[in-house]
Formats: structure tokens, sequence, C-alpha cells
């Protein structure tokens, strides 16, 4: 059985998301509407990036 999804608050925007692993294993921020229980890998076929929908996503980028 697969395990229950936990949702967390967006520090930029405030909507609701989960944190998957990429098949790389790094974390990466998921729309929670787009997850169902059980899922542990990001699937860009099923999951939204939050990256891609938040609009507060460039106060989170990595400086180079």
């Amino acid at each position: 059985m697969g395990e229950i999804v936990k949702t967390v608050e967006c520090k930029g925007c405030g909507d609701e998301i989960v944190w998957l692993k990429t098949m790389k294993g790094k974390n990466i921020p998921v729309d929670a509407d787009t997850v169902t229980d059980g899922d542990a890998i990001f699937d860009r076929t099923v999951h939204t990036c939050h990256f891609d929908t938040c609009p507060n996503a460039g106060q989170f980028r990595r400086k180079k």
C-alpha cells in the first residue's frame, strides 16, 4: 500500500504542495492537486512542478 501524501504550504504563495523525489533523488515541489496517495517519484506527464505555477517562484531560485 502506498504512502499517504503529506501536503505543506508553499512559503511563497500559500498554495498546497507536496515534495516528491526526481529520478535522480532530488526533492521537487509539486502542486498537491496533481498528486495521489502513493506517488513518490515526480513524473512530468502526471504531476505539475510548483515552480511552473507559483507566482513567487523566483525568490526560491538558487544563485550560481
